[in-house]
């Protein structure tokens, strides 16, 4: 699986890297910002359903006809990611012929941005993914991403030798969003054999086996709302502020400084099921065990990432073009903090099993204020590189707040509870 997940990384970076090289800074930067709308608005309409099923699947196989609910559970969620998506694809779609009033993108462009609305479908891979997280089918999540993102770079390769340059920004958008459609179809087919079958017909209903069921998706959905600006809105506000061309720069820096995350994804996948089912069979012991050695391997991970962007960061940005080597500061910068966050990884599936997501919520609103408020206090002294000190605050805040929250409630908690 680590192999899969670190493939799918390497290869999307290459993607980034290749589509900012042969469109330049500026037209990269709008090129990136249309990505950026399409996926705030995948997030603000997410139901975050995944953590769901994970979440009450595991207590659901403590009951009688364990199968029957678990199914039932399934096409719950799958039925709130169905409503997601078509709600994220309708807004994208009539929000993009907006953005040229800022963005100056070519109206020929803009009926391409708006096919790339599309993409909101992807939030129909959230739930499989989860179930082949629960069955601990992980090589297969690894391996569909790695295979998606080696096509989709092929793809992107050809697109560059086939059309005429003028026409290279609506392709790369039109094949990014064929890719980002095609991954939810293969999840979601893989995921349905591993759904159980059931022939009974109970009369109760999932919910009353699921207590909070809309509680929990709604915290959990916050969260991820709170989280749209240091995912995605802080390359809008960037480009608002900075222009297009810092925003292109800073979707490469975001790019480059999430492979470290991407390379952590095996073990949070592997983590959130298994320490669900640690604090539903109350094995403390094996709990706080467990925590210990995702730790361990997240710190160790995470020093040599940013040594390694320290080292060779510049060389990179300079194989993109020679525009982005004056952000290779800002890189460092930003490394740093995405270093950080990854201290804080498996902290969030450990907060959700623990039962405080609205705590979880509250950290992270804290977090995110302080980042809004370092980029309007840093981006007018020290450009780009004022971006990248303001994630590093909010980096440490929020790997602070989830140190102190998470081992807080770990220490009160007892098996009794």
């Amino acid at each position: 699986m680590l192999f899969g997940q670190a493939g799918a990384a390497l290869a999307t970076m290459l993607s980034y890297m290749f589509i900012a090289s042969a469109l330049g800074a500026e037209a990269f930067g709008k090129w990136a910002a249309i990505q950026a709308v399409v996926l705030v608005l995948i997030q603000f309409f997410t139901f975050n359903t995944g953590k769901a099923f994970i979440h009450y699947a595991e207590r659901l196989k403590q009951t009688d006809y364990a199968d029957y609910f678990q199914h039932k559970l399934a096409r719950l969620c799958f039925l709130l990611d169905l409503t997601s998506s078509l709600l994220a694809c309708l807004s994208a779609y009539f929000l993009i012929p907006y953005l040229p009033h800022w963005l100056e993108i070519k109206a020929e462009e803009v009926f391409y941005a708006q096919l790339y609305a599309l993409t909101a479908i992807g939030t129909l891979s959230h739930l499989p993914i989860a179930i082949l997280q629960f069955y601990q089918k992980f090589s297969k999540v690894a391996w569909f991403i790695a295979l998606n993102s080696g096509l989709r770079l092929i793809s992107l390769v050809v697109c560059f030798f086939l059309l005429p340059k003028e026409d290279h920004f609506s392709g790369f958008l039109l094949v990014w969003a064929v890719f980002e459609v095609f991954i939810p179809i293969i999840f979601l087919i893989s995921a349905s054999h591993f759904i159980p079958k059931h022939k009974k017909y109970l009369s109760y209903s999932v919910l009353e086996k699921c207590p909070n069921f809309f509680g929990f998706i709604i915290k959990t959905s916050l969260n991820a709302f709170v989280r749209l600006f240091p995912k995605d809105g802080d390359i809008l506000l960037t480009g608002l502020l900075l222009g297009p061309a810092a925003a292109g720069i800073l979707r490469i820096i975001k790019q480059l400084s999430s492979i470290v995350m991407r390379i952590i994804d095996p073990f949070t996948q592997a983590f959130f099921p298994e320490i669900n089912k640690l604090v539903v069979q109350k094995q403390l012991n094996d709990l706080r065990k467990l925590n210990r050695t995702t730790l361990k391997y997240c710190i160790i991970i995470s020093l040599f990432f940013w040594l390694g962007f320290t080292i060779f960061g510049y060389p990179i940005l300079l194989l993109i073009g020679e525009d982005y080597t004056q952000s290779y500061i800002a890189l460092v910068i930003f490394t740093a903090g995405a270093s950080v966050m990854t201290l804080s990884a498996p902290l969030s599936p450990l907060g959700l099993a623990l039962g405080i997501p609205g705590k979880l919520l509250i950290n992270q609103t804290i977090a995110v204020l302080a980042y809004i408020l370092s980029i309007f206090w840093l981006h007018s002294l020290l450009q780009l590189n004022g971006i990248s000190i303001s994630y590093l605050i909010f980096s440490i805040t929020w790997t602070s707040l989830m140190f102190f929250t998470v081992f807080k409630k770990l220490s009160l908690w007892s098996p009794s509870q």
